[in-house]
């Protein structure tokens, strides 16, 4: 026999060690199909935020303008970095009372604040 050249088995234990093999790479075979194996489930579906205010838009997250900084601001969709420093520096000298005093700023008109209205909110502090 080929192991009993290198060790002293006997035909028992050549068995025992041969069913062990084949049932450790068994497991290792369903292990690797079950852990790769991809389900077909639909990733889940997330609520939107929606506000009670203004209109009721919705958006999947809103940004408080009287408190948001300045990289949070920048992440809002038509905004930039341009429109959130000058929204952040009014905020400096002036609160914001409701979203359209953001049309005081320069470069946010109506059609802008429409765009942006479903991010943003105004705390109530």
């Amino acid at each position: 026999m080929g192991l009993n050249r290198y060790f002293d088995f006997t035909r028992r234990q050549l068995w025992f060690v041969g069913l062990l093999s084949a049932t450790a790479v068994m497991l290792a075979t369903f292990t690797f199909i079950r852990s790769h194996a991809s389900s077909q489930q639909a990733p889940p579906e997330y609520a939107p935020i929606t506000t009670e205010t203004e209109n009721n838009y919705e958006g999947f997250f809103q940004v408080d303008i009287n408190t948001a900084p300045l990289d949070s601001l920048e992440l809002v969709r038509h905004l930039g970095p341009v429109l959130s420093r000058r929204i952040v520096e009014y905020r400096q000298n002036h609160r914001f009372d409701s979203l359209a005093d953001l049309t005081n700023i320069p470069g946010i008109g109506p059609a802008t604040l429409e765009k942006i209205r479903p991010f943003l909110k105004v705390s109530a502090e």
